[in-house]
């Protein structure tokens, strides 16, 4: 299994952070895939992609909550990592970036600009975004219409399925199972080209799970089944690989 996002290289992890990652691949979470805030987390994701150079990858970017006085040297030098890796390791994408005003609104502008420049970044570099958005949905959705273009010649969709297919490569799988409203982005001749079998799930008849607030709500991501019901998740799983 892939942990897609998680900051396990933050200070508060450092006592039992050995552990916790030892527990991941206890129950079968191989892959870490680690985005950077600001500039002082950037030796921390180092260190981890250092340390679990299998397991542990990093991604590259300024988080839109540390952007503040001075964020415009903070993103240079962060731009200069990015173009640095550890010898033989790569970044896997650009991020975490984004608007956040949850706190405040007082940065709004930088953070616009510092998410357009970042985007920019993957773009030159062909990698993916990772995009953090808090109270912000908006404000987001008008920079993604001003940046259509540049979105559109990044191509996140394609570069989404080749970074699955790797994926997949790597632990040895050779089926990917997707929900059914991936059909919009997925483009299944990348996966027929690498001989994996591409299966849409489909999501009619499901058993309902208790859920913590309101009525059940269908077709939501399989983590919410995890987080909900935990070890007894596989009770309502209709899909089992043999």
């Amino acid at each position: 299994m892939i942990d897609t996002h998680t900051h396990l290289y933050q200070p508060k992890f450092d006592s039992d952070r050995d552990e916790a990652v030892e527990r991941c691949f206890a129950e079968g979470v191989d892959t870490l895939l680690l985005p950077n805030i600001d500039l002082e987390s950037v030796p921390r994701v180092l260190g981890m992609m250092e340390k679990w150079p299998d397991s542990c990858f990093g991604m590259m970017g300024l988080h839109p909550c540390h952007i503040g006085e001075g964020w415009e040297v903070e993103l240079e030098e962060i731009r200069r990592v990015l173009d640095s890796p550890p010898e033989g390791k790569k970044f896997v994408a650009v991020g975490e970036i984004g608007l956040d005003l949850y706190w405040e609104r007082k940065h709004i502008e930088a953070q616009r600009e510092a998410f357009r420049i970042q985007v920019g970044w993957a773009k030159e570099r062909e990698l993916p975004i990772v995009i953090h958005v808090r109270n912000a949905w908006e404000e987001l959705f008008e920079e993604i219409d001003k940046l259509k273009e540049d979105l559109k010649e990044l191509d996140n969709l394609k570069l989404f399925s080749n970074q699955v297919q790797e994926i997949i490569k790597y632990n040895n799988a050779t089926e990917y199972i997707s929900g059914p409203a991936a059909r919009d982005y997925v483009e299944p001749h990348l996966f027929e080209d690498k001989a994996i079998k591409l299966t849409w799930f489909d999501y009619s008849g499901y058993k309902e799970y208790p859920q913590l607030w309101g009525e059940f709500t269908h077709g939501v991501t399989i983590l919410d089944l995890l987080f909900n019901c935990g070890k007894e998740a596989h009770q309502y799983m209709r899909y089992v690989p043999s």
